[in-house]
């Protein structure tokens, strides 16, 4: 069982800012306003007002482009977007390839533009006890679901899992961080083994727990944190 979680000196909050500017207007109605005893019911009518659908969608489509770019370079936590500050440059690079579709579409558009950005905020210094736990505990539940859909022999569920984990390491350094990793490489190689045994006839469940998940679950102890860490620990931020 852990005792804290080491945050690398170097993580930044990314901010995905890609969105659609104009082209759609809305605003609320009130249908009806009634009073029910001590307390009140009231039911609104939302209308949005779309200018041009087909521009506006293509717009969208451009703008969760480039924000599933920067995303998919980043590891999701509590608190955000996490990712290494060595990170950024790849996350521009790739914001920037969608950033020319963009310029193109907002160059002959009618009634809305995208823009895309990607904001990278240095967390070192804010970051306490709270947030860094937080932190971890998102990481032992992608973990345990890491294990858990491996051990129930789910073929589809255990790849998503390690796709949710391949930016995990990044969270950590040192052991923690060789832990997560050594933990993705064991369910990798459980997930080819499962496969096998799921195409010879077993099922989910019998395929399943043959499997040695040790890692995962040596991964997974690191960063549950006793009782005495949880009230008086400070999960810190490595130098």
């Amino acid at each position: 069982m852990g005792e804290s979680l080491n945050i690398p000196a170097d993580s930044v909050l990314v901010v995905p800012c890609c969105r659609v500017r104009g082209g759609r207007a809305s605003h609320a109605d009130v249908v009806r306003d009634e009073k029910d005893g001590s307390g009140r019911e009231t039911e609104t009518r939302v209308v949005v007002q779309i200018d041009d659908e087909k521009e506006r969608d293509r717009a969208t489509a451009i703008a969760n482009k480039g924000a599933n770019a920067v995303r998919s370079r980043c590891q999701y936590t509590e608190i955000g977007y996490l990712a290494r500050a060595g990170q950024i440059p790849a996350i521009r690079a790739a914001l920037a390839e969608i950033a020319e579709e963009a310029r193109e579409f907002n160059a002959g558009a009618r009634t809305c533009q995208v823009q895309l950005d990607a904001i990278p905020l240095p967390i070192s210094v804010a970051l306490g006890p709270d947030a860094v736990r937080a932190i971890a505990g998102g990481i032992v539940e992608e973990l345990t679901a890491l294990r858990d859909t491996l051990r129930a022999g789910d073929d589809r569920g255990a790849k998503n899992a390690i796709l949710r984990t391949k930016n995990l390491a990044s969270l950590a350094v040192g052991p923690q961080s060789d832990a997560i990793r050594f933990a993705r490489e064991e369910a990798e190689a459980c997930l080819a083994a499962l496969r096998v045994r799921l195409k010879q006839g077993a099922s989910g469940a019998a395929a399943g727990a043959t499997l040695s998940l040790d890692m995962v679950e040596s991964a997974i102890g690191m960063f549950q944190f006793s009782d005495a860490s949880a009230q008086g620990g400070s999960p810190s931020v490595a130098a």
